[in-house]
């Protein structure tokens, strides 16, 4: 999460948590109290862990293939390959085209 969205938040919430006090205003000030305390933590959090940098993904044991390995397959790989041009007896499913049948929406 970027740090200024953070800041402003706890700005924003601190602001009207202030005018809540002043105004002697419960419902204004309740909720602020506790937006403000959440974005100090949320900014004790980032100052926390701004430097932080995960560890590289190990192989997964599941496939086989590694997160890397799957993030860099050539684009030809990633294209969908229809099978208009196959015959019946060609096809993995055995059916011609007009067999095919898609979904139809909901109305």
């Amino acid at each position: 999460m970027p740090f200024f969205l953070s800041f402003c938040g706890f700005l924003c919430s601190a602001s009207w948590f202030v005018y809540g006090i002043l105004g002697r205003d419960v419902f204004v000030t309740t909720p602020n109290c506790i937006g403000t305390l959440l974005g100090v933590a949320q900014l004790i959090l980032y100052f926390i862990y701004k430097d932080f940098t995960p560890a590289k993904c190990k192989e997964d044991t599941s496939n086989g293939h590694g997160v890397d390995n799957v993030m860099s397959l050539p684009s030809s790989k990633l294209e969908l390959t229809l099978d208009k041009d196959k015959s019946a007896e060609e096809r993995s499913d055995g059916k011609t085209e007009s067999e095919i049948t898609l979904p139809q929406p909901i109305s």
